[in-house]
């Protein structure tokens, strides 16, 4: 799964479940204006929705595979430095729920890199 910004202030996902990679790009674009906005990703099985401010688009994954699986690392706003494919997040973020569990605190983080107050 990822979940970008474009350079053109497209609000696009990514994600695959298994069966092969579902994108959406919201119709809506984000200005780089101050305002904040919520963005909700949600999945039931195979069913995906992006919501940009009570806006939500729809897709479905192929295949029969249901499953979101991270064997690894979570990434917030960016990659490791060996990864060269991606820039990373410029703005600030807040309220970051997985699941329904608010994401209070950066104790399990194994580096964080160019991390400022927001205001």
């Amino acid at each position: 799964l990822h979940l970008t910004l474009s350079g053109d202030n497209e609000l696009k996902l990514v994600i695959n479940l298994g069966s092969g990679p579902v994108a959406l790009t919201h119709p809506t674009t984000i200005a780089p204006d101050g305002i904040w906005h919520n963005i909700t990703v949600a999945r039931n099985g195979r069913y995906i929705t992006l919501i940009l401010d009570d806006l939500s688009i729809n897709s479905v994954s192929p295949g029969p595979s249901v499953e979101l699986n991270v064997y690894d690392s979570l990434y917030i706003g960016g990659l490791p430095k060996t990864s060269a494919t991606l820039v990373g997040f410029t703005g600030c973020l807040r309220d970051i729920r997985i699941g329904y569990e608010l994401i209070e605190s950066l104790g399990n983080t194994t580096e964080a890199v160019n991390i400022n107050e927001c205001f």
